[in-house]
């Protein structure tokens, strides 16, 4: 019989977070390119309602290339004025 404590209750939740942090850090790892597509289109579909998501055509953004497209290289110096 195991009796699980508050603490012991912690300690296994944890376990489980850590486990699929791992998890999840190995995919990224295996796969960078496609990890790293997958947070750009979040990131993407996140902002595709702002000023700067509507100007450049977020909402129709389904790849990088799409994103390399669309949207132009841009420098701090782009922004300072606003």
């Amino acid at each position: 019989m195991t009796i699980e404590t508050p603490t012991v209750k912690a300690n296994l939740e944890a376990a489980e977070r850590g486990s699929r942090i791992i998890s999840d850090m190995e995919r990224a790892i295996s796969v960078p390119d496609t990890v790293n597509e997958e947070v750009l289109l979040r990131i993407i579909g996140d902002n595709k309602d702002t000023e700067y998501g509507r100007r450049y055509g977020f909402s129709d953004i389904r790849s990088i290339d799409d994103y390399r497209n669309k949207v132009p290289f841009s420098t701090f110096d782009d922004y300072a004025e606003m």
